[in-house]
């Protein structure tokens, strides 16, 4: 029989005239219960935003892309310098098993208008190597761009210039021919309307068939950059310095880089590392709490209990046995309050995943809502880190024990 155990489950017993002890455990089941559901809720939260906001712009730009040195240095989306690789050694260059797909795209500047309406915007033309089931998730209305003279254009754009689906826009754009410029012109189909939450992207970008822009533009195998998604996101850095590699000896005057997602968008993956700081400053700011309250509780209970202390040190039992009574009693009130903290943090996050109750602005967090992504891992790491408070918290109870004499104890009723 587990003496310790048991003599902890008697002074949890309801007639117990302890009434300081019974309140101190009620708080302190309540300050864990808070403490634990708001780590869940920020670690979900921190979680679903990261993961969210990395894959949304992955999916719209790519791991990482393949393009002159030169363009990197413009801020704006313009591809002023294009390139071209041969076919065969973009083909070794997809040998690589974490390879996803390589595709080329044309970026050029252009506007589109109708009747008094016109709109600036950056024209990007895939071919049939795209993996257009990235972009089909985005499309609200309509269909991807099938033939030259369709152009798929963003909800933004067609709120602004009152446009819909199979309406014509006349799209123009420079071309440049030996020493001079000229502009050409052509009518196009819009064929869908896309969205995709990236406030800059959608006031910007539209799509098209990128042999009808080669042709227009007569760069007949020239392309502005090439798009390289891989398998797994956490490969983005080490493909990116293996195709540097391979890049090198076919790149002339050495033009030709390859830039992660990381390099060409430092300040938004600097912004999402804040995510992940917040996080740790809300779990050690909870844990804190957790420690003060279990340490309050025990230090309260020992006082209640100095009498019985003394009795049992009188029929033998040592510091250690008695430390092991509290250790129990405290281990139930902590355990329930991570139960309950536990229910009510994955119900509250469950809840805001199926509703989508709180919105968020996309043009600040490049996401309508926010998204829950559940880390189990995190979330059984914080419970064990709260159940080990307690031997930390028992640190000073034990000292009170150990100094207690067994006269001195028994005086106290």
């Amino acid at each position: 029989m587990n003496t310790e155990l048991f003599i902890a489950k008697r002074l949890n017993q309801k007639n117990s005239r302890k009434k300081y002890s019974k309140s101190i455990s009620k708080l302190c089941v309540l300050a864990i219960t808070s403490s634990i559901s708001i780590i869940i809720i920020s670690i979900c939260i921190g979680k679903g935003l990261e993961k969210t906001i990395t894959q949304n712009f992955i999916e719209i730009n790519s791991n990482i892309t393949i393009e002159n040195y030169y363009n990197i240095k413009h801020e704006n989306n313009i591809k002023q310098n294009n390139i071209y690789i041969q076919e065969e050694d973009l083909e070794k260059i997809k040998t690589h098993p974490q390879i996803l797909n390589i595709n080329p795209v044309i970026s050029v500047f252009g506007i589109i208008s109708k009747k008094n309406n016109f709109s600036g915007i950056i024209l990007n033309g895939l071919d049939q190597t795209y993996n257009w089931e990235i972009l089909n998730k985005k499309i609200k209305k309509g269909n991807k761009p099938i033939n030259k003279f369709e152009i798929l254009i963003s909800d933004f754009q067609a709120k602004k210039m009152n446009l819909n689906v199979n309406d014509t826009v006349l799209l123009s754009f420079i071309r440049k021919q030996k020493n001079s410029y000229n502009d050409t012109h052509s009518n196009m189909i819009v064929s869908g309307i896309y969205k995709t939450e990236i406030e800059d992207f959608d006031k910007n970008i539209c799509f098209t068939n990128l042999n009808y822009i080669q042709k227009k533009l007569r760069w007949k195998e020239k392309v502005s950059y090439y798009q390289v998604f891989l398998k797994n996101n956490k490969k983005t850095e080490e493909l990116n310095n293996f195709l540097n590699q391979k890049i090198d000896p076919i790149s002339s005057n050495h033009e030709i880089k390859s830039f992660s997602i990381y390099e060409k968008y430092p300040h938004i993956f600097n912004w999402i590392i804040l995510f992940k700081k917040n996080i740790i400053l809300i779990t050690i700011i909870m844990l804190i709490v957790c420690l003060i309250n279990i340490t309050n509780f025990l230090l309260v209970l020992v006082i209640e209990r100095t009498h019985m202390i003394g009795v049992l040190k009188s029929f033998g039992s040592s510091n250690y046995q008695i430390l092991k009574i509290f250790y129990y009693r405290t281990l139930g009130i902590v355990t329930k309050g991570l139960v309950f903290g536990n229910v009510i943090g994955l119900i509250l996050c469950l809840t805001q995943q199926k509703l989508k109750i709180i919105k968020l602005n996309p043009s600040s967090y490049f996401v309508s809502e926010i998204p829950i992504y559940f880390d189990f891992y995190s979330i059984f790491l914080m419970n064990f880190l709260i159940l080990a408070l307690i031997p930390i918290a028992i640190m000073i109870p034990y000292f009170r024990i150990s100094n207690l004499s067994i006269s001195n104890s028994l005086k106290i009723k």
